[in-house]
């Protein structure tokens, strides 16, 4: 989630001191700072803006959510929860905020908690796609198909162009054995964001499973082309080379999904003599968080 920017009154109060107008042009600044450091992946300047900012300002829920954020993707679990929970403490209807600690607490598996959460930002704003969408996928990680179809569709609902929310609608109707229905979920997926590579990883996945292994090819091949690091596309491409009986093929795209954090499958062992590490088979379509 990207860093918000406050809201700053456009122009100060004559009855604030000079050293209250003073400190509040620092905390605009250093949050200014904060986001462009965060903006260019600097997190530990944006971590060190943020810190000023919230010397300046010790009430700022936004400098807190804001810091939080860094923390969270420093994967610092603990101080972004702190510092969430301030956020939340000093602006009780920051729905932002929740939604925030809902991803923090579904990254440790702590689903009530971020059921919780999600509630409470669908409460405080109905028509929030990404609320919607994330306690969706609580729903399906629980195997609450029913539930997570509906906080798709009602993400959908509120935001058309979520590409994440179709991702995930598919991979439910996949699971499902609804193979047409996921196809059509993934390629509206892959009409609003041609350039992204899961939707074609995923799609590739159902048109393996409906025995278009040429199809299912060249879904891998673009997830690949448009990142050249996805051990996962390697891997389920390795699959169907392996149908294919192009084993040469199969051995380059096993060792290069390895190289890139991929898996290989168990199915594929036979002809994979030499490679010693059996690891967790790859085959369901990835969920977007």
């Amino acid at each position: 989630m990207n860093l918000i920017r406050p809201v700053f009154p456009l122009i100060l109060l004559a009855a604030l001191t000079v050293q209250a107008q003073t400190a509040y042009v620092n905390s605009e600044a250093f949050f200014r700072r904060g986001v462009e450091y965060y903006q260019r992946g600097d997190l530990s300047g944006a971590r060190e803006a943020f810190d000023r900012l919230l010397a300046e300002d010790p009430n700022s829920a936004e400098g807190y959510y804001n810091r939080g954020v860094v923390f969270y993707d420093e994967k610092d679990f603990a101080k972004a929860q702190a510092d969430l929970d301030k956020a939340i403490s000093l602006k009780p209807d920051y729905t932002l905020a929740y939604i925030k600690r809902g991803n923090l607490h579904m990254q440790q598996s702590e689903y009530e908690a971020a059921i919780a959460d999600y509630n409470e930002a669908i409460k405080l704003e109905p028509r929030n796609a990404l609320a919607w969408n994330n306690r969706g996928l609580i729903y399906q990680n629980q195997r609450q198909f029913d539930s997570a179809l509906r906080d798709f569709t009602e993400a959908i609902k509120h935001d058309a162009k979520m590409v994440a929310a179709y991702n995930n609608r598919g991979s439910i109707y996949h699971d499902q054995g609804k193979l047409d229905e996921a196809l059509k979920e993934y390629d509206q997926a892959i009409n609003l964001a041609p350039e992204w590579p899961m939707s074609y990883n995923n799609r590739g996945v159902t048109r393996k499973a409906k025995g278009d292994l040429q199809g299912a090819l060249r879904d891998y091949t673009k997830a690949i082309e448009l990142r050249p690091n996805f051990g996962l596309a390697y891997s389920n491409r390795a699959r169907v080379y392996n149908e294919l009986k192009q084993y040469e093929k199969v051995r380059q795209d096993i060792a290069r999904s390895l190289e890139f954090g991929g898996t290989m499958d168990e199915n594929l062992e036979p002809t994979l003599e030499k490679t010693a590490t059996k690891l967790t088979p790859v085959s369901a379509p990835t969920k977007i968080k």
